[in-house]
């Protein structure tokens, strides 16, 4: 018994605790009581090498699929489920990445598995407080990636968050003109992810006017791989729509977006070449859905800023998605 004490994982308030709450660990003869590690993440005065020990404990045992158990307590008492996912989100105000990273993964797994829209509603409500308490925008970066991850997995939130999200979508339109390139590439990965449905339900046409305004800089100016990969997915969703084409190709813009093609195109990077490559086919195609139009040509307008020469460099390539 000594030796299964000094495995498990309990708070000094564990003897209040009701035993439903203790369940075997991850690790042989290891026990730890849900209810302490909630009460562990809830104080302020607790380490947070401690939180982090105590929150790996916890996606290991949600993680393994044979603790069925753990599923159905949790289930069967909402109030303890709503306090323990409240105490993981408020450990997202820690600058800690490990921390954050770990707790994100916890409350995407939690919603995921429970398949409650009752949580992931209430962890949007609270993303969407803390925004509308001030929160600045390199201390928001846990909450983006929470909303990005959700979105990832629960596809079907997008609409709800392009109806229901008006502030967030404010804050996100408006991070665009952050400094950080952190910063940028959450917001720009979270905005390709809600543009469809912003397109679908024309509810916001000046917010995506704002989008495209701002993506042709970021992608001239990206530094990191992963903006310039996420901007350049934004631009083509952009793209998908006929006024915001029209928009993005006036010859008044600038950057243009044939500057920003051509640069793109001689990155040698295949992944990003692809997607501009996609871009390309995109203004074509929306050409050829305008066909009698008496408006501009946009893939001509592309040929006079010689995008073509730049194309065929880049087609150059063994790789057989670049080359259909």
């Amino acid at each position: 018994m000594a030796e299964a004490n000094s495995l498990s994982l309990f708070g000094e308030n564990h003897q209040n605790h009701d035993s439903t709450w203790t369940v075997h660990g991850i690790r042989p003869q290891s026990l730890l009581c849900i209810a302490c590690i909630a009460e562990n993440f809830d104080n302020r005065e607790e380490l947070v090498i401690k939180k982090k020990y105590f929150l790996g404990e916890l996606l290991g045992l949600l993680s393994c699929s044979s603790r069925n158990e753990i599923w159905e307590l949790l289930v069967d008492d909402e109030e303890v489920l709503e306090h323990l996912l409240r105490t993981i989100f408020n450990l997202l105000a820690l600058s800690d990445d490990n921390v954050t990273t770990v707790a994100n993964e916890i409350l995407v797994l939690l919603c995921n598995q429970l398949k409650s829209d009752d949580l992931v509603y209430l962890l949007i409500q609270e993303i969407i407080a803390k925004i509308e308490s001030g929160c600045g925008y390199q201390q928001s970066l846990p909450y983006l990636s929470l909303i990005g991850q959700l979105l990832q997995t629960i596809p079907a939130l997008a609409p709800t968050l392009a109806q229901h999200g008006d502030s967030l979508l404010d804050y996100l339109v408006s991070g665009l003109a952050s400094s950080s390139e952190d910063v940028k590439t959450s917001i720009v990965f979270l905005l390709a992810r809600l543009l469809g449905p912003l397109h679908e339900n024309d509810i916001y046409p000046q917010l995506s006017m704002q989008i495209a305004h701002a993506i042709l800089p970021i992608l001239s100016s990206a530094q990191s791989l992963q903006l310039q990969t996420n901007a350049i997915g934004l631009l083509r969703r952009l793209l998908e729509s006929k006024e915001l084409t029209g928009f993005l190709m006036r010859p008044d813009t600038q950057p243009s977006i044939s500057s920003v093609i051509k640069k793109i195109l001689l990155s040698r990077n295949e992944v990003l070449q692809i997607s501009c490559v996609q871009c390309i086919s995109q203004v074509v195609v929306q050409d050829s859905l305008q066909a009698g139009d008496s408006g501009p040509s946009h893939t001509q307008a592309l040929l006079d800023e010689d995008v073509a020469e730049f194309l065929f460099e880049a087609l150059s390539t063994t790789n057989d998605l670049m080359l259909r």
